[in-house]
């Protein structure tokens, strides 16, 4: 039987968790939103939207991995850091994914609300 750490020492672990459900709702909407008003388009260039249509499978992985690690948080179980770990690395993967498109783009300059909230 694996022995469960005392929850002194995770004293961090509400936050985590409330982080990781937030990234997951907040993903899951900005697909809703991307694909019925499109408010969130940041231009209606083909290129762009070609290139956002690309990510809803990754953005759905990165968003499931959240919700694993944090269940498993919840539950203080040891695959929630492994979980944790795949979340985080699909983060910054699909963060560096959409920074290098925007900066070879030049889709900083258009700094709109939808942008800002990329």
């Amino acid at each position: 039987m694996t022995q469960r750490p005392d929850s002194r020492f995770i004293a961090g672990r509400p936050a985590v968790m409330a982080l990781l459900w937030l990234t997951a709702g907040v993903t899951v909407l900005y697909w809703v939103v991307f694909f019925t008003s499109g408010e969130v388009h940041s231009t209606e260039e083909e290129c762009y939207l070609a290139f956002e249509r690309a990510f809803p499978l990754a953005d759905g992985w990165m968003a499931t991995l959240c919700v694993i690690a944090a269940e498993g948080l919840r539950r203080r179980r040891e695959w929630a850091v492994l979980g944790g770990v795949a979340a985080g690395s699909a983060l910054v993967y699909l963060g560096g994914m959409d920074v290098l498109y925007n900066l070879e783009n030049d889709m900083y300059a258009r700094m709109n609300a939808a942008m800002a909230g990329e």
